[in-house]
């Protein structure tokens, strides 16, 4: 009985356990500060502040309880999967003590299980297929993805927290599925509920959603009654109307925003010739004094809040006028993922991470158990040259060992690195397309989880061939 407890998988999910409650769960708690976007989930979830002074609720503090109200559907502007991730910590909040108070700590509580579960697979599937890679991938794995400035978010509102664990989780049931001689049916269901949340988190997600679709179908493959392949059919659906739902729900005041900081803080800013880029784009070419400028200031040299700007922003520009005229001025673009690239390795946004507490300041970051962040922050080339050179080695290797191996479950777990690759490049660019520099650190997260994925499924690869490599020296020489 110990020995079939000293598992690789076993000791990773023991040892992230402790972590994330030393973290998250004791106080002084541990979060991300709310920068104005907890809104538009506390109003689905009938939620609402208890505490009245602008610096208690945001960006210095972390407010660990809130108000329990009536829920107003759709409430924050968009459809978000995490509504109900929320509403479900909501309901063992008021289950366990019906005091008409949430304590933020029960939604962490969710994100843990989740997370959990997600590493323990991960690990497993490793194991099974490569046994004492395992080792290697519960050490990574816990080092990369127990970091504070991952699970801090834990302890928040930001859609980040479902991006995380439920893309970990997707690639977690993938990895077991790839690993298992008997496919279970439920770990299917698992893939795809996965995929589902992760999909639906933030629309920034969907197009990776229709990627997870179709590393979904290539399951059919594993097994081959029918209750598997319309398990897989009906699922897939699911994913797609999850990420279509995502997409067509957002109210359009956001999209305004998005397209009006994609313009004037993406385009415009830094241009050689505002006016020019103006016209290229069919507006008026006198709002270049906007060049620069953001959505949210207070003071503007043109009222971009009458009705008549905002008509002429949502109804002339949309991302497909953004990708064309990037493709047409192809140094434009290099030049904002260069901007991405600086601003791409950056987990910390600088909001305070504690609650209030005696003896913690205003804006207070943590920097406990932050090895791995502060590593990518000091130590990795923050350039467009190093991503690209990364990506492309790392493609490089995937093509080579897909070809040279003709196992179907091998064949497998590279396609869910190459879905974590295509999701990774994509969001690495859609951010500049689809929001200009605003916030541009943030919007780069999931850019972060799928790096971090490679980096780790890299650092195993490498440990594994170099220790192979050593026994055919040794065995030869």
């Amino acid at each position: 009985m110990k020995l079939k407890l000293v598992r690789p998988e076993i000791i990773s999910a023991f040892a992230s356990f402790f972590i994330l409650v030393y973290v998250l769960m004791l106080r002084p708690v541990i979060g991300v500060a709310d920068n104005g976007d907890f809104a538009r989930i506390m109003g689905s979830t009938g939620l609402h502040y208890i505490t009245s002074g602008f610096d208690e609720r945001y960006f210095g503090y972390v407010n660990r309880e809130y108000g329990v109200g009536i829920p107003i559907p759709f409430g924050g502007g968009y459809f978000s999967t995490e509504i109900f991730i929320v509403a479900l910590a909501v309901y063992l909040s008021q289950s366990v003590i019906p005091s008409g108070i949430f304590d933020i700590r029960y939604l962490s509580f969710v994100y843990l299980v989740v997370f959990l579960a997600a590493l323990f697979l991960i690990v497993l599937g490793i194991r099974k297929k490569w046994r004492w890679a395992g080792w290697l991938a519960a050490a990574v794995s816990v080092l990369v993805f127990s970091d504070m400035a991952y699970i801090s978010y834990f302890n928040s509102f930001y859609g980040e927290a479902v991006t995380l664990v439920f893309l970990l989780l997707t690639a977690g049931a993938g990895i077991f599925l790839a690993s298992s001689g008997k496919p279970r049916l439920w770990v299917l269901i698992l893939f795809f509920l996965g995929a589902a949340f992760f999909a639906g988190a933030k629309v920034q997600n969907s197009p990776a959603g229709l990627l997870a679709v179709l590393l979904g179908f290539s399951l059919t493959r594993l097994r081959k009654d029918t209750l598997w392949k319309r398990t897989v059919v009906i699922s897939a659906a699911c994913v797609i109307a999850v990420s279509v739902l995502s997409y067509i729900t957002i109210s359009r005041d956001i999209k305004i925003c998005n397209k009006y900081q994609t313009v004037f803080y993406g385009i415009l800013k830094n241009s050689p010739d505002p006016a020019g880029d103006l016209r290229e784009l069919g507006l008026n070419p006198e709002y270049k004094v906007l060049a620069g400028t953001n959505y949210f200031m207070k003071d503007y040299p043109v009222d971009i809040r009458t009705p008549e700007f905002k008509k002429e922003i949502d109804s002339k520009i949309n991302h497909l006028k953004i990708a064309g005229f990037y493709l047409k001025h192809p140094e434009r673009l290099l030049n904002k993922l260069e901007v991405a690239a600086f601003n791409g390795f950056k987990l910390k946004q600088g909001f305070g991470n504690y609650e209030k507490y005696p003896g913690v300041a205003y804006k207070t970051t943590a920097n406990i158990l932050s090895f791995w962040s502060n590593f990518k922050l000091i130590t990795l080339p923050h350039t467009l040259l190093f991503t690209t050179v990364f990506f492309a080695g790392f493609v490089c290797v995937l093509v080579v060992e897909y070809l040279r191996n003709k196992d179907l479950q091998v064949r497998l777990f590279m396609r869910i690195l190459a879905f974590i690759t295509l999701t990774g490049i994509l969001q690495f660019v859609l951010p500049v397309i689809g929001d200009g520099e605003a916030d541009l650190s943030k919007h780069l997260f999931l850019f972060n989880v799928c790096f971090d994925l490679m980096f780790a499924a890299a650092i195993v690869y490498c440990i594994c061939k170099s220790f192979s490599f050593l026994k055919i020296f040794i065995k030869y020489y």
